[in-house]
């Protein structure tokens, strides 16, 4: 038999072990009854920290109802130790002393020793670069979460500024450029009045990051200002209080002469994963 196809055939062996093993770790169900033995086990082959990891998130909910026991620590710890012994002790000698039989002997297969070390070495390491990959995208999508909140709180902090600007404005006498009262008699400059507007608040920066927009639905006691975001919302075809479309925004209604709150909405925002 060629060379080659005896490399084949003792690679395909060690290969069959690795999913074997992964398997039953994502699919630990496909081994009935003994699915908790087999996904234990994989565990221990490939991940054997993950007993350790599901402790202290327990023990952590656990203390806020004031309970710091540390049963099962003990166990944990001796399975994470164990399987760091197969996968970097144990399943590499099998490997080398395998390997070291096979140069002595005629025979096509590995030794049964270096099909499962090798097997073990391969699932482990497949499970590394897993783990890596996932916990890598895994911050990636967290910093990009953190810093659209950041975002977007930095907004609907610039629009509370607006709307007090705007309420103060509101309530100075027309002859002090005011509304006397109301959003909707502002001095207009043919004598007659209008409704509240941007380029009457101080506080209003046409450079701002943001943009902003007086929704016309304004009357005596109400205004809703329209903060818009530079971010990608869930509906790219969303339109925009500004005439853009897409972009993730948030609407304020304010009555300043009633005790009812501020009414903030987020309008085609991300909700988790799936998008509201």
């Amino acid at each position: 038999m060629k060379e080659r196809t005896k490399t084949i055939i003792n690679w395909m062996i060690p290969i069959i072990v690795a999913g074997i093993v992964l398997l039953s770790i994502t699919v630990p169900r496909a081994f009935e009854p003994f699915s908790n033995t087999v996904e234990s086990t994989g565990h221990l082959l490939t991940y054997p920290s993950a007993p350790l990891l599901g402790y202290t998130t327990i023990n952590a909910i656990n203390q806020f109802a004031g309970d710091t026991t540390i049963e099962g620590l003990n166990s944990a710890l001796l399975f994470v130790m164990t399987g760091i012994a197969i996968i970097l002790v144990i399943a590499p000698t099998f490997m080398a002393f395998g390997f070291k039989k096979r140069e002595n002997s005629e025979k096509l297969l590995q030794p049964v020793r270096w099909h499962l070390g090798t097997g073990i070495v391969i699932a482990a390491v497949t499970i590394g670069f897993y783990s890596a990959i996932s916990v890598s995208a895994y911050e990636s999508q967290n910093v990009a979460s953190i810093e659209r909140q950041h975002t977007l709180a930095q907004l609907q902090s610039e629009m509370l500024d607006l709307y007090f600007n705007a309420s103060a404005k509101a309530i100075l006498p027309q002859e002090n450029g005011g509304g006397g009262g109301h959003f909707t008699t502002f001095a207009a400059d043919n004598g007659s009045t209008r409704p509240i507007q941007l380029s009457d608040l101080n506080r209003y920066d046409p450079g701002s990051q943001f943009d902003f927009v007086i929704s016309e639905n304004i009357t005596d006691s109400t205004i809703t200002i329209v903060g818009i975001s530079n971010l990608e919302g869930n509906n790219p075809d969303f339109q925009n209080a500004d005439g853009s479309t897409g972009h993730i925004q948030i609407r304020l209604t304010v009555n300043p002469y009633e005790d009812s709150g501020f009414n903030v909405r987020r309008e085609n925002e991300y909700l988790y994963a799936s998008g509201q």
